[in-house]
C-alpha cells in the first residue's frame, strides 16, 4: 500500500546548542579518514591487486586482498556511515548528540583497529601479528560499541512526536556492526590460540557478510525510510513491501553469516545458498517497494531551479544506477545458490561479481553520490567541485561494467574479456577519488558567515545567485539559517 506524503527530515539546520560545533568537528574527522582509507588502501589498492591478477596471469598474497578489504568495510564504509549518523541522526531528531565523549573515540578506536588488524594480516611475514589481529578486533568492536551507545543515547533524548520512520533498519544495521566486530574478535581470538595470524581469516567472509550485507545494506534501508523518496524525486513508496523486504533482507543475511561461520562443507554451503535466495528476494521487494527505478519527480513549471530538498539530477542518476546493480547482484547471487543447491559446481567469479556489484555498483555510487548531497547541506559549505562529483559516479558505474566483465571469460571461454575486467578497478578507483575528492573539497573548507549566508538566501529567494546545490544551506557552527523546505 502506498505510503502518504513522507514527512522530510531536517538536515538543514543545527540541533538545537548543546555541543553542535564539537559534534560536527567529530564527523568530519570521521569523514575525511573514511575518504583517506579508501583513496589509499581500500579502492586504490584494490585495483592495483585487479591489474595484477588479470593481466599478469598471478595471484596476488591473500594478505593484499584482505587489506583492502578491511580498508574498504572499515575505513571506508563503516566510518562514512558513522560520520553522517552523528549529524543525521540528532538533526532529524531535533537535539544535540548525545555522549559526545564516546562519539570522540570512535575514530581513535576504528582507526587504531584498522591499523593494527593490518599489520595482523600479513601473517608470518611479520612478528606479533596474532596478538596484533586479537588487539585490532577488540578496538574496532570497541569503536563500534561506541558508536551503537551514542545513538541510543541520542534517541533517548528525542522529544516525543519526533520522526521514527527508518528506525528498525538503522536499529538492525548498527547491530549487524556490532556482530561484525564480534566476528573480528573471534577472528583474533582464534590466531592467538593457534599460533598463526593467517588461521584467523577463517571468519573472513562472515565478516564482509556481517558487515557490507548486514550493516551497510539495512542501514542503508533504513536511512532510505528516514530521509525519504521525495527526496529523490520518487513516488510514494509502499511501506508495506519496503517493511517485508526488510524482514526478509535480516533472515537472508543471517542465513549467508551462519553459514560462512560453520566449518566448511556441504550444509554450510546450503545454508549460505539458502541466504543469497533469501536477499535476493528481499532486494527485488525493496526496490519494488522503494520505487527507486520510477521517474524522477519534475519541480512545478513556476519554480524551473532544483528545489532545495531534492538530490541533483546527477545524484538522482546514480541512485537509480545503484538500484540496477543491486538488481544485478540478485540476479548473480540467485544463479549461483541455485547452482549450488541443484549440485552443479557454480563459478566463483559468480559470487565474486555479485559481491561486486553489491560493494562497488550499490554501495559505493550511494555512500559517495548521498554524500556529496547531505554533507555540504550539513556543513554548511556549498559544493564546488560539481564535476568531479559527476564524473566520479560515472566512471564508477563504468568500472563496475568493466569488473563484471570476468564472467565472460569464464562463463564463456573469452580470456580477451580480462584484458577489459583488469584495468576496469583504475576506473573504479579513479571514479572514487573524484566523487570523495568533491565531498573532501567541502570537508576541508571553513563555512561561511552568517552574514554571507543570509545574503545567498536572499538571491535564493529571488531566484537568483548560484545553483541551489552550490548554495550553502546550513551551518555547521553558531545560529540555523532558515532555508526553506525541510529535508
Amino acid at each position: 500500500m502506498p505510503s502518504p506524503a513522507p514527512r522530510r527530515v531536517n538536515l538543514a539546520v543545527v540541533p538545537p546548542p548543546g555541543g553542535e560545533t564539537a559534534s560536527w568537528t567529530i564527523s568530519r574527522r570521521l569523514l575525511k579518514a573514511s575518504l583517506w582509507c579508501t583513496f589509499t588502501l581500500g579502492a586504490s589498492f584494490g585495483a592495483a591487486n585487479l591489474l595484477t591478477i588479470h593481466l599478469a596471469l598471478g595471484p596476488v598474497p591473500p594478505a593484499h586482498n584482505w587489506v583492502h578489504a578491511s580498508f574498504q568495510v572499515i575505513g571506508f564504509v563503516l566510518m562514512f556511515v558513522v560520520g553522517l549518523a552523528y549529524q543525521v541522526i540528532p538533526r532529524s531528531l531535533g537535539v544535540p548528540l548525545a555522549g559526545t565523549g564516546r562519539a570522540r573515540a570512535t575514530l581513535p578506536l576504528l582507526l587504531a583497529g584498522l591499523l593494527l588488524r593490518m599489520y595482523g594480516q600479513f601473517g608470518p611475514l611479520l612478528p606479533g601479528t596474532p596478538a596484533a589481529l586479537l588487539g585490532g578486533g577488540v578496538a574496532i568492536l570497541a569503536g563500534i560499541a561506541a558508536f551503537a551507545s551514542v545513538l541510543v543515547a541520542t534517541w533517548r533524548t528525542a522529544p516525543p512526536g519526533a520522526p521514527t520512520a527508518g528506525r528498525a533498519g538503522i536499529a538492525l544495521g548498527t547491530s549487524w556492526w556490532l556482530l561484525a566486530g564480534v566476528l573480528l574478535v573471534a577472528e583474533g581470538a582464534r590466531a592467538v590460540a593457534l599460533g598463526d595470524a593467517d588461521r584467523g581469516a577463517r571468519y573472513n567472509e562472515a565478516f564482509y557478510t556481517a558487515g557490507l550485507i548486514g550493516g551497510a545494506m539495512t542501514w542503508i534501508q533504513g536511512m532510505f525510510r528516514r530521509i525519504g523518496g521525495a527526496t529523490f524525486g520518487l513516488a510514494p513508496a509502499d511501506t508495506e513491501s519496503l517493511t517485508f523486504a526488510l524482514v526478509v533482507w535480516q533472515l537472508g543475511a543471517a542465513a549467508t553469516t551462519l553459514g560462512a561461520c560453520l566449518p566448511v562443507g556441504r550444509a554450510a554451503d546450503q545454508v549460505f545458498d539458502v541466504g543469497l535466495l533469501g536477499l535476493a528476494a528481499a532486494t527485488v521487494m525493496f526496490v519494488w517497494g522503494s520505487r527507486a527505478l520510477s521517474p524522477a519527480g519534475r519541480p512545478p513549471s513556476s519554480r524551473p531551479e532544483q528545489p532545495p530538498h531534492l538530490v541533483p539530477p546527477p545524484v538522482q542518476r546514480a541512485v537509480r544506477l545503484a538500484f540496477v546493480a543491486a538488481l544485478l547482484f540478485a540476479a548473480l547471487a540467485a544463479v549461483h545458490a541455485a547452482s549450488d543447491l541443484m549440485g552443479r559446481v557454480p563459478s566463483r567469479l559468480i559470487w565474486d561479481g555479485a559481491r561486486h556489484a553489491l560493494a562497488l555498483g550499490c554501495i559505493t555510487p550511494l555512500v559517495l553520490g548521498l554524500g556529496s548531497f547531505i554533507v555540504p547541506r550539513l556543513a554548511g559549505v556549498p559544493l564546488r567541485r560539481t564535476g568531479w562529483r559527476s564524473a566520479g559516479l560515472v566512471l564508477i558505474g563504468v568500472g563496475l561494467l568493466g569488473r563484471e566483465c570476468e564472467l565472460l571469460a569464464s562463463l564463456f571461454s573469452w580470456p580477451g574479456a580480462l584484458w577489459i575486467s583488469g584495468p576496469s578497478g583504475l576506473v573504479a578507483a579513479t571514479g572514487v577519488i573524484l566523487a570523495g575528492g568533491a565531498i573532501l573539497g567541502v570537508l576541508r573548507a571553513r563555512p561561511q558567515s552568517d552574514r554571507g549566508q543570509h545574503r545567498e538566501v536572499g538571491k535564493q529567494q529571488r531566484g537568483e545567485g548560484r545553483r541551489a546545490e552550490q548554495k550553502p544551506v546550513g551551518q555547521a557552527s553558531g545560529r540555523p539559517v532558515p532555508v526553506g523546505p525541510d529535508v
